[in-house]
C-alpha cells in the first residue's frame, strides 16, 4: 500500500513539472501526503530536522549527497551561525565539537542533535564568562583609557581571517581589543556628529568626556546584545541549525521556523510599514541585500545594497548593537510606524562607517512603477529611456498596476512622441513576477519562448510569448549590472538571445536562476487534536531552474552583457557566484526560436564604444576608484589609534565623495516629458518628482553611452554605411 501510494504521489508531481505546475496548495498537499508517509505520527526537532531532509532530498534540483563532505558544510554553518565574529568560542571548544565534523551526515538521518546540545552547551558557558570579561575591558581605567587609544595596534574585522582564540589569556586580550574598537568607533562617530569646536579637536586629541560617554554607551549596547544572546532558546538553535542542514544545498533552501515563515509572508506582501530594504545574514552582519524602489530607503538615498548595519536606534535612544544577531530579530528593530525615525549605523563595503537617519512610511507604489521621458539627443536624436525598478504584480487586484501593461502604454506614450529607439533600465532591478517577465520581452518580438523552466530529471516546460504583436520594433538597449536578478535576467537573456536588443552593463547580471517552492510542514503532521504539537514551520526548496532558450542557464553566470563598462560596484562581491554552495551553471536543449537580427550589433559599434570608455574621464574615474576600493577591502585591520582611524575613515569618505561626482557636466542630452497630458494630470508633489527625475537623466553616463550605442546603430544601418 505504501508503495502504491508513494508512486501516485511521484507520477502526480513529475506530471506538473511536465506541464504548468499546480495551484500552490495542490502541490503542497501531494508532497505533504508523501512525506507524511516517511516521518510517522509524532513530532518534534529530530522529526521536523528529518522531514526537512528528506523534502530536499526529493525535490531539491540537486540535492546534496549525504556523505562526509556535506557534513563538514553542515558544520562550519552552524559553527559560524553560532559564533560569527570567533568571539566565543575558544580553540578547545573547536576541538571538543570537531568529532562531530564528519558524522553529522550520519546524525542527520537519525535525527539526532548530539552536536547540537554540546554547541549550545559551550556557547552558554562561553557567553557567561564573556559577560564578565567585556564589563572588566569596558569599566576599567587601567585596560581601557585615553592612553591606549595612542597606542599602535590593530582589530581585525574580517572574520573569516580571524582564527579562533588559542586560549583564554589570548581570548581575554580578543575581547580587549574589540571592545577597544566599539569605543573607539563611537567616539568618532560621536566626534563626526557634533558640530562644536571641542567636537572637531577631539578627532585629533582625545577627549575624557567623549570617552567616557563612548564607554558608557558601549557598555549599555553590550548589556542589550548579551541580554538578547541570553533569551536565545535551545530550540532557537536547533531551529538554526536544521536550516543549516537546509543552506548546505543552496543559497536559496532554507528552513523557515513558524515567525520567520510570518516573515517571509510578509516580504512577500510588501504590506509592512518600515524602511524599505531586503535584509539578508551574511557572515555574522545583516547586510542589505537590495532596496525597494518606492521605499523610505530609497527615497532617503543613502542606504545602498551590500551596506552592512552594525546598529540600530530608535529615534534619539541608545544605539543597538546586531552584528551577529539574526535577521528576523534585525528587522523586528528596523520595522516600526509611519513617521517614526530610525538611525541605522551602517559599515559601507569601502569600510567608511556612518549614521543614516530614516523615516518609516510605507512604500509610494508609484515610485516603484515604470516611467519614461523623451531624450532629445545630437543629430534630432529622439531616443525613448524607460525604467522599470521591479517586475510588479498585484495577484490578488487584476485592476491593480502590472509591469508588462505599465510598459506597454510607456513604449505607446514614447511611439506618440517620436522616439525611434528605447532604452530599457533594468539596473538594480532584483526581479519579481515571471508572468510580467514574458510579457514584457514580448513587446519587443512577434511571438515564441522566453525561458525554459526544468526540474532535476529535465521536465519542464517553456513560458511563451504568444501574442504576435510588436508594441516596439525600434532600436533597443538594455541596462543592466550586478543587482539585475531572476524576471531581469529572463528579459534580457531573451532580448539577447533573439538578437533583438544590445545589453550593456558591467561584467554580469546577479545570476539567480532557480526556482523555489514554499512547503508547510504543518501539513505533513496528523491531526493536532491528537495532542501532537503544531507549529513545525516550513522549507523553502530549490526545486526548478531558469535556462535561456538557447539552453543555457542564467543560474551562476547571469547575462554578460554585449557592451561591458566600468562599474562602480565593481568592487563588491555581488552575484550568486559569490554565495555559499551556488548551484552550478548548466545547459538543456535550446529552444527554436526565429531570431530578429541575426548581426544586431556590428563589430565596428561595438569597437567605438570601447574607445569612448577608455579616453571618458568619468569611465577612468570609475575604473581608478575601483582599484582603490578593492586594495582598502583587503585591508581589513582597523587602527585602534585615534589619529589613524580618523585618517582611515577620512580616506573612505573622500572615496564615497568621489563617487557622487561621477556624473557627466555638460552632456548633448535633454531629457523632456513626453507626453504633457498625461502629465498635468499629476498631482503638484509628484510633478515636481518628476521634473527632478528628468534632470538627473542627462547626467548619468551610463544613459549617455546607451544613447551614443543607439546613434551609431542608426549610422551603421544607413545605406551609405553599407556598401
Amino acid at each position: 500500500m505504501f508503495s502504491q501510494i508513494k508512486a501516485t504521489c511521484d507520477t502526480l508531481i513529475a506530471m506538473t513539472f511536465r506541464r504548468k505546475p499546480l495551484p500552490f496548495l495542490g502541490l503542497m498537499a501531494l508532497i505533504g501526503v508523501a512525506i507524511f508517509l516517511y516521518v510517522g505520527s509524532e513530532s518534534g526537532p529530530s522529526d521536523t530536522l528529518r522531514s526537512v531532509v528528506q523534502i530536499i532530498q526529493k525535490y531539491h534540483f540537486a540535492p546534496q549527497e549525504i556523505d562526509d563532505a556535506y557534513s563538514k558544510r553542515i558544520f562550519s554553518a552552524y559553527l559560524k551561525r553560532l559564533d560569527p565574529g570567533k568571539r566565543f568560542f575558544i580553540q578547545d571548544d573547536i576541538e571538543q565539537l570537531k568529532r562531530y565534523e564528519t558524522q553529522l551526515d550520519d546524525d542527520i538521518k537519525t535525527g539526532n542533535l548530539e552536536f547540537v546540545s554540546l554547541a549550545n552547551k559551550l556557547l552558554k558557558q562561553r557567553l557567561a564568562e564573556s559577560k564578565a570579561i567585556y564589563k572588566q575591558a569596558i569599566q576599567s581605567p587601567q585596560e581601557l583609557s585615553i592612553q591606549e587609544l595612542s597606542i599602535d595596534e590593530t582589530f581585525e574585522t574580517d572574520w573569516d581571517r580571524r582564527n579562533y582564540a588559542a586560549d583564554k589569556t589570548a581570548w581575554t586580550d580578543d575581547w580587549r581589543k574589540f571592545i577597544k574598537y566599539q569605543v573607539l568607533t563611537t567616539y568618532i562617530a560621536d566626534a563626526e556628529s557634533a558640530t562644536t569646536n571641542e567636537a572637531k579637536e577631539a578627532l585629533t586629541r582625545t577627549n575624557p568626556a567623549y570617552e567616557l560617554a563612548a564607554r558608557h554607551k558601549v557598555e549599555k549596547n553590550m548589556d542589550t546584545y548579551f541580554d538578547r544572546l541570553m533569551k536565545e532558546t535551545d530550540n532557537d538553535r536547533i531551529d538554526a541549525f536544521i536550516d543549516c542542514v537546509a543552506n548546505a544545498n543552496d543559497p536559496h533552501t532554507s528552513y523557515l521556523a513558524p515567525q520567520q515563515k510570518d516573515d517571509f509572508d510578509i516580504n512577500i506582501k510588501g504590506s509592512l510599514e518600515g524602511i524599505g530594504a531586503v535584509l539578508q545574514e551574511e557572515d555574522g552582519y545583516i547586510k542589505v541585500a537590495r532596496i525597494v524602489p518606492g521605499g523610505p530607503a530609497s527615497r532617503q538615498k543613502e542606504l545602498k545594497a551590500q551596506d552592512a548595519i552594525l546598529k540600530v536606534a530608535q529615534g534619539d535612544g541608545e544605539a543597538v548593537d546586531i552584528v551577529g544577531t539574526r535577521v528576523q530579530d534585525a528587522v523586528r528593530l528596523i520595522r516600526g510606524s509611519k513617521g517614526t525615525k530610525v538611525i541605522l549605523t551602517v559599515k559601507k563595503p569601502e569600510g567608511k562607517i556612518v549614521l543614516i537617519p530614516i523615516i518609516r512610511d510605507i512604500v509610494v507604489l508609484e515610485e516603484s512603477y515604470a516611467k519614461s521621458a523623451l531624450i532629445n539627443g545630437p543629430g534630432n536624436q529622439r531616443i525613448g529611456y524607460i525604467v522599470l525598478p521591479s517586475f510588479y504584480r498585484d495577484f490578488s487586484n487584476s485592476k491593480a498596476h502590472n509591469a508588462s501593461d505599465d510598459l506597454r502604454n510607456e513604449l505607446i506614450r514614447l511611439k506618440k512622441a517620436g522616439a525611434t529607439s528605447v532604452i530599457l533600465d533594468l539596473r538594480n532591478n532584483g526581479g519579481g513576477a515571471l508572468d510580467d517577465a514574458v510579457k514584457v520581452a514580448g513587446l519587443f518580438i512577434n511571438y515564441g519562448p522566453i525561458v525554459q523552466v526544468r526540474d532535476r530529471n529535465n521536465n519542464g516546460y517553456s513560458y511563451e510569448d504568444q501574442d504576435p504583436t510588436v508594441t516596439f520594433d525600434g532600436d533597443l538597449v538594455v541596462l543592466v549590472n550586478g543587482f539585475s536578478a531572476s524576471a531581469a535576467e529572463i528579459v534580457s537573456a531573451a532580448l539577447q538571445d533573439y538578437g533583438r536588443a544590445v545589453i550593456i552593463g558591467s561584467t554580469h547580471t546577479y545570476g539567480k536562476g532557480t526556482v523555489q517552492q514554499v512547503v508547510n510542514l504543518d501539513s505533513i503532521w496528523p491531526n493536532p487534536t491528537r495532542g501532537v504539537p503544531v507549529g513545525a514551520g516550513s522549507v523553502k526548496v530549490t526545486n526548478q531552474k531558469y535556462f535561456r532558450v538557447t539552453g543555457g542557464s542564467t543560474q551562476f553566470k547571469g547575462v554578460e552583457p554585449d557592451i561591458v563598462l566600468p562599474d562602480v560596484n565593481d568592487y563588491l562581491d555581488i552575484g550568486e557566484q559569490t554565495q555559499a554552495y551556488p548551484l552550478s551553471w548548466t545547459t538543456t536543449t535550446a529552444a527554436k526560436i526565429q531570431k530578429w537580427s541575426d548581426q544586431l550589433l556590428p563589430e565596428a559599434v561595438q569597437k567605438k564604444s570601447i574607445q569612448r570608455t577608455k579616453v571618458d574621464p568619468n569611465f577612468i574615474a570609475i575604473s581608478d576608484l575601483v582599484t582603490k576600493l578593492k586594495a582598502r577591502r583587503k585591508s581589513s585591520s582597523y587602527p585602534l589609534n585615534l589619529v589613524k582611524a580618523v585618517a582611515s575613515q577620512h580616506e573612505s569618505k573622500q572615496e564615497s565623495a568621489a563617487l557622487e561626482q561621477i556624473k557627466v557636466p555638460h552632456s548633448a542630452l535633454e531629457a523632456v516629458i513626453p507626453d504633457t497630458a498625461w502629465f498635468d494630470q499629476l498631482e503638484p508633489e509628484r510633478a515636481t518628482e518628476y521634473k527632478e527625475w528628468l534632470k538627473q537623466i542627462p547626467k548619468d553616463i551610463y544613459i549617455n553611452e546607451a544613447s551614443a550605442v543607439l546613434s551609431d546603430l542608426a549610422v551603421a544601418r544607413l545605406p551609405t554605411a553599407n556598401q
